[in-house]
């Protein structure tokens, strides 16, 4: 077959191909409406995830997320089902990338809905989708059995079980009560020092009306710009013509602040107005210019449903996101009273919003800043007088943390929140599932936790690749033979083919010699030898251990014996050369131990002296 084959052959061969009938000939696949599914030969399963599409000729294995699930991209939580391709996420390495596949199926099933502890909103996925997760342990102290062991334990006990912690990949039914989940922190830094903020001016310009009194866009981003920014997030507004900053009566030195920012910011004339009219109270800070109005609401969103941190600003550096964090703590939040029922001063800092953005952002902020908040949502409702309210996030957190339900660890130079699960409920579920193909690294984070999934999943070449272990070449000539394709040759990579494969055949011999001589009679003190170092009968076949003859040339008459020529035999290196010509077995009274490649073909053998003779590789 020539080293490049034109895309016109490929896609003939894949046309002559039906993969439906391909897959079916290696395990059988049942109908599931217009597609055909069965249980994932690449992992462990109870239900089906592998689906075959035979209009598109592609198959995929894939966990899901019912519609409405939150996905953590670039710009904020996105429904997955609106997810687009080319569209950034963030995975379990705490870095974005693009999605490159969106599939849905209907499933009828399981669907396991879990709860981490620090939040009160779960996330729901079928049972076969694979979670990031570490198995954990309770403590061995009878007072502390109900505990987990975890990494900042200061007890002296032997056993720290939390030692033998690591991140695996299992599905959703395999998950316990206090396995704890990772939700990736992304410490990306990018310390920008100016902002344009003609970027967000989209207003058309036009010759009628006042003329708008310029103001500086270029600016820096210093402690007064962000200042601003996180007050105006708290406490702002914008009209047409103006952005206003609502306050409370007793709030008089902050509005000073803020009117202060304004005229040194951005060099315009900002007033303070106390309401006194129709009822209402408080006091209001105003700037009247239309162009900062435009700017503040495209960079920051308009409304409260949609405030946000700009997001060019996502990955300033922590100490410099925490004076936002502040600003808008300042403006908009609050300090819980000490708890009844705790023995300890456990206090909370607090700041709630509607904005599901805004809530994500500060939780990424305190994550980036060693702090692990609690969010708790509150789903939209009707009161007792009729009046609808919108979801609400809290967001609560400590600086001076007295209890650890959740924790921030480093594994493999990525941070991860850490939090216990506490609930899983499974129910039943009819309807549309949905999953994303995420490229190299097949995961995505969900609003508590990372997920993965198996990621298998292509057309007939993909499938023989993955199944059958296979590179591309041969999965392109294996087709081809079965749709009657002919390819074209390359006389000098055909010789080079010819002479691996009768490699592969050569070292294939000679691990079965080796084999039948170890057990043999012969190899009764070799196999006692393996016996007393543990190894028993079914490691020696699983690992095709062999056993070489005290002998010149046993196997050299052996593979002559069966038509190997001499340049094959010397090319093997399974032999070498006499001075005086001709040629002699290269192991002698050794353990042989095949050396094998992902396809289980003998590629070279390593031996062990069965005596205190030097080893020999």
């Amino acid at each position: 077959m020539a080293g490049y084959i034109p895309e016109n052959i490929l896609d003939d061969i894949l046309n002559k191909t039906d993969i439906v009938e391909l897959i079916s000939s290696y395990f059988p696949l049942k109908r599931a409406g217009r597609n055909f599914k069965a249980l994932c030969p690449f992992h462990n399963e109870k239900t089906p995830s592998f689906m075959v599409n035979p209009q598109k000729q592609i198959f995929h294995c894939f966990g899901c997320l019912p519609a409405g699930s939150l996905i953590k991209t670039e710009n904020g939580f996105h429904s997955i089902e609106d997810v687009q391709i080319g569209q950034l996420v963030l995975t379990h390495r705490g870095r974005y990338m693009p999605v490159t596949r969106t599939l849905w199926r209907p499933y009828e099933g399981k669907l396991t809905e879990i709860y981490t502890r620090k939040s009160n909103f779960p996330v729901t996925v079928t049972a076969d989708h694979e979670v990031f997760v570490i198995k954990t342990k309770n403590c061995k102290y009878e007072s502390r059995r109900n505990r987990i062991c975890q990494w900042r334990c200061r007890l002296n006990c032997t056993e720290k079980f939390f030692n033998e912690y690591r991140i695996q990949k299992l599905p959703a039914r395999q998950l316990d009560i206090n396995d704890y989940l990772l939700y990736p922190i992304n410490h990306k830094r990018e310390d920008k020092k100016f902002i344009d903020l003609n970027k967000y001016y989209n207003r058309r310009v036009s010759n009628f009306g006042p003329n708008i009194k310029s103001i500086p866009t270029d600016l820096e981003i210093d402690e007064r710009f962000l200042k601003l920014i996180g007050y105006w997030i708290a406490e702002g507004s914008s009209h047409r013509a103006y952005i206003r900053f609502s306050l409370g009566n007793h709030e008089k030195e902050f509005a000073e602040e803020i009117k202060n920012l304004i005229e040194n910011i951005f060099y315009i004339e900002a007033s303070i107005h106390i309401r006194g009219k129709r009822g209402k109270t408080g006091l209001e800070v105003t700037a009247c210019n239309s162009k900062l109005a435009n700017i503040f609401e495209n960079l920051c969103g308009k409304g409260a449903e949609n405030k946000h941190i700009p997001f060019e600003l996502q990955n300033l550096p922590p100490e410099k996101q925490e004076i936002i964090l502040e600003a808008i703590f300042k403006g908009d939040g609050y300090t819980t009273k000490k708890l009844s029922k705790c023995k300890c001063d456990r206090k909370y800092r607090t700041i709630s919003t509607i904005s599901l953005i805004l809530a994500e952002q500060l939780k990424d902020i305190l994550l980036r800043l060693g702090i692990s908040p609690i969010v708790n949502v509150q789903v939209p409702r009707v009161d007792k007088r009729g009046t609808r309210h919108k979801a609400a996030y809290t967001i609560l957190w400590q600086t001076d943390i007295k209890l650890h339900f959740s924790d921030i660890i480093q594994i493999n130079n990525v941070f991860y929140q850490i939090s216990p699960i506490r609930k899983i409920i499974k129910k039943d579920f009819t309807g549309e599932v949905y999953n994303l193909t995420v490229a190299e690294e097949h995961s995505y984070t969900t609003p508590n936790f990372v997920v993965g999934n198996c990621g298998k999943g292509g057309n007939a070449f993909s499938f023989l690749m993955e199944y059958e272990r296979m590179d591309f070449p041969e999965a392109v000539r294996t087709l081809a033979r079965k749709a009657g394709v002919v390819l074209p040759q390359d006389s000098s990579s055909g010789k080079a083919t010819s002479f691996i494969s009768s490699l592969y055949k050569v070292n294939g011999l000679a691990c079965n010699f080796y084999k039948n001589i170890l057990n043999s009679s012969v190899g009764a003190s070799a196999r006692e030898y393996l016996n007393k170092r543990n190894i028993n009968k079914e490691t020696i076949q699983i690992f095709a251990l062999g056993l070489s003859l005290d002998k010149w040339d046993s196997l050299f008459n052996y593979l002559r014996s069966k038509n190997i020529s001499l340049t094959l035999l010397e090319k093997s290196g399974l032999f070498c050369s006499r001075e005086g010509g001709g040629y002699y077995d290269r192991f002698r009274k050794r353990l042989i131990f095949p050396i094998l490649d992902v396809k289980d073909r003998v590629i070279a053998f390593g031996a062990r002296a069965l005596t205190d003779e030097k080893e020999v590789a």
